[in-house]
């Protein structure tokens, strides 16, 4: 390793342990979420198939009815039930929220936080 004028060989020792250090506790991070991951991504398995809608409804999606229901299907896997059921929620708004909000709301600590 090259000297660098006015350094001293610890530094180089300090910053290595801290360098280690910071990268042993991103791969616990790491680990952890895909942990957490996994956890949902094995209890969306355990979840019934979206029902079919009970009512008929008029479409005012963007996509083709076909194109529709898949969607609906995947947002359901996905969040774990179907919003599309709500009156007057269609799969355009639920691709909107999702694109908004994500599929979690895990990181809003209240109902004011999420609403604000």
């Amino acid at each position: 390793m090259a000297k660098i004028a006015g350094t001293r060989p610890h530094f180089f020792i300090n910053l290595n342990v801290d360098l280690c250090a910071q990268i042993d506790e991103l791969d616990t991070e790491i680990a952890r979420r895909v942990r957490a991951l996994d956890e949902h991504a094995a209890w969306a398995q355990t979840q019934p198939e979206a029902p079919a809608p009970a009512r008929k409804r008029l479409n005012f999606s963007a996509h083709a009815p076909a194109q529709s229901e898949a969607l609906r299907l995947e947002f359901h896997r996905v969040l774990g039930t179907d919003l599309t059921q709500v009156p007057a929620i269609s799969v355009l708004t639920v691709q909107s929220f999702i694109s908004e909000v994500g599929p979690s709301l895990d990181r809003f600590n209240s109902l004011k936080h999420f609403s604000s």
